[in-house]
């Protein structure tokens, strides 16, 4: 049967499967580019979290504020003309922000003890910095540094640091969106689709308005560095950053990988076309399944992204031991044409690729029954990775070498000492 398909199918109409695979491959790219990271804290937990389903619960009960903070270290004293003017400034653009709707420091921060107010005076209203430019600066700092509303909250004990809040906007569609996910009934499969559709798509967004958010906000930190020592924490700046660490990671392991396999391989095999083989096979695998996860709008989280070196390795290891077969098989039979051995290379290595690729793939489904969000995602995610890398492989490897002369087996000369044969005479 496999016979068949590869020699009657494969083999006989090896262009149209190449210009087909071609076109595949372009338009898997094309998804690949939209291939999603989602860093959140939800993307960590399964949506049956006990603890999860009560912290919506309370952000829908109450007023949930995600704030982010701006810590302040001016090379002035804190409550100088200077350092007010310049938190002034920075408050006054951070506000201007899309999503930002309230911005609190030191400068609009009520005062009820400069001077102390009694009852009477607070129903008119209380002092604040911003509103009172000629106000006592000696009791503003005696009750931020000893008020338990302020104290190592908007001011450190030294006195020298301060803390500029943004409350960003509440993102009520997403628990609008999340509630209607909730309640909708589950067999009206259209609907179902079309909410998780709303869904990922407004994540989508809400992501892309956040990075614009901090993007913004440490342009506005550039602008004042000179004035001050600053810095920004908050949920959405690490969630932001972390999906930024994953991007960068993802190129800098990727390139320096693809460098040391070059090498390797070379070393090895000393010949160009097994370099540039095995590491464009690894490369197409990883295309195809991304552009799959993204195609059917498959987020990767923080620990399912390390599904890229992981399928690059056993799509690697599938490649090599077509190689080492080819090899043999030219090397045995020098006289046979390259299509007889491209195809008796591919039948050979059929069913044990076959099975340690089924056995591979159980481990990783075993990570389904994990109860761990993101585990589960990568045991999915590795499960259909490694069923494409076996498909890609047994597919371009004969394409491609079908196109090639037949590439002849160099003999080595025998070593006095060669560790490998001492190695397996030691095992016996």
């Amino acid at each position: 049967m496999l016979k068949y398909i590869f020699q009657n199918i494969l083999f006989k109409y090896s262009s149209f499967v190449f210009i087909l695979s071609f076109f595949l491959f372009s338009f898997l790219f094309f998804y690949s580019t939209k291939l999603q990271i989602d860093a959140s804290a939800s993307s960590l937990l399964l949506e049956d979290d006990k603890n999860l389903v009560f912290s919506r619960l309370m952000a829908k009960r109450f007023d949930d504020k995600n704030i982010l903070i701006l810590t302040y270290s001016p090379k002035d004293d804190l409550l100088s003309s200077n350092s007010l003017r310049d938190i002034k400034i920075i408050s006054k653009k951070l506000q201007a922000l899309e999503l930002s709707k309230e911005v609190y420091s030191i400068v609009n921060a009520p005062l009820f003890e400069s001077p102390i107010l009694g009852f009477s005076d607070l129903l008119k209203g209380f002092n604040t910095i911003n509103d009172n430019p000629n106000i006592d600066k000696a009791l503003v700092k005696k009750e931020l540094l000893n008020s338990p509303l302020y104290k190592n909250n908007l001011v450190s004990n030294d006195f020298k640091t301060t803390a500029i809040l943004i409350h960003i906007k509440n993102d009520k569609k997403f628990l609008e969106l999340l509630e209607k996910k909730k309640n909708i009934n589950k067999i009206n499969i259209k609907k179902v689709l079309e909410i998780e559709k709303d869904f990922l798509e407004h994540k989508k967004i809400r992501r892309e308005q956040i990075s614009k958010n901090i993007k913004s906000i440490r342009e506005i930190i550039k602008q004042h560095n000179h004035n001050a020592s600053i810095f920004l924490g908050g949920i959405d700046m690490i969630s932001h950053d972390v999906i930024e660490f994953i991007r960068s990671d993802l190129v800098i392991y990727g390139f320096f990988l693809f460098i040391i396999l070059s090498i390797v391989l070379f070393i090895i095999f000393k010949k160009i076309a097994w370099v540039v083989l095995p590491l464009a096979i690894c490369i197409l695998s990883i295309i195809a399944t991304a552009g799959l996860l993204a195609l059917f709008s498959w987020e990767i989280t923080v620990i399912s992204s390390n599904f890229i070196a992981m399928e690059f390795i056993v799509t690697l290891s599938i490649v090599l031991h077509l190689i080492v077969r080819y090899n043999e098989l030219v090397q045995k039979y020098p006289s046979s044409s390259q299509e007889r051995v491209v195809l008796h290379t591919i039948l050979s290595k059929t069913n044990p690729s076959f099975f340690a690729i089924i056995t591979t793939i159980a481990g990783f489904s075993s990570l389904i029954f994990s109860n761990i969000e993101p585990v589960i995602n990568l045991g999915y995610m590795m499960s259909v990775g490694i069923l494409i890398s076996l498909i890609v492989s047994f597919i371009i490897f004969p394409l491609v070498l079908l196109r090639l002369k037949k590439i002849e087996y160099e003999t080595k000369r025998k070593k006095t000492f060669d560790i490998v044969a001492y190695a397996s005479k030691l095992v016996l």
